[in-house]
């Protein structure tokens, strides 16, 4: 799976991040992290079950999951680098 790093349409997670503490940002990277958790579990069924159009719209989802998450982490990182 390849995260394709340039032209991220992140503007979603961008408004998720807006105004928060570095304690909310870390609630929230946990959130990515689960949700992505559970898109592999339903992507592995996807594949079991042999349907084809479920696993690449699943594909989809966990790309864009997973961009979420570093995004997020990246602004943790941001912001821990601004209080040291």
């Amino acid at each position: 799976m390849r995260l394709g790093l340039t032209g991220w349409d992140m503007d979603d997670v961008q408004k998720e991040m807006k105004g928060k503490t570095c304690f909310e940002l870390l609630q929230l990277f946990r959130e990515k992290k689960t949700s992505l958790s559970a898109k592999s579990g339903e992507r592995l069924l996807a594949i079991e079950d042999s349907s084809e159009k479920a696993k690449e719209r699943l594909e989809e989802e966990l790309v864009h999951l997973e961009k979420e998450k570093c995004v997020v982490a990246l602004k943790i990182a941001e912001e821990f680098s601004k209080s040291s």
